[in-house]
């Protein structure tokens, strides 16, 4: 995997709390908080280093599907 560069890391700063709201949403009936958290991290990384603002904001880009996998 390719490196985070400062910017990156930013966005998943500011945006690490989408991890828990989509849990909460979406996924608590689905697995567990630990695998989702996982899941989630993995995620959000491959989000912001496929994050062109060009495009839109970084949480419609995540939240879009974008970034979380079915963890099934």
């Amino acid at each position: 995997m390719k490196k985070l560069n400062d910017e990156q890391r930013k966005l998943i700063e500011d945006n690490y709390k989408l991890i828990r709201f989509l849990y909460r949403r979406s996924y608590t009936r689905v697995c567990s908080w630990e695998v989702f958290q996982g899941l989630g991290h993995e995620a959000i990384c491959k989000a912001a280093l496929g994050y062109d603002p060009s495009k839109g904001k970084f949480t419609t880009f995540q939240h879009n599907g974008q970034s979380i996998p079915n963890p099934s």
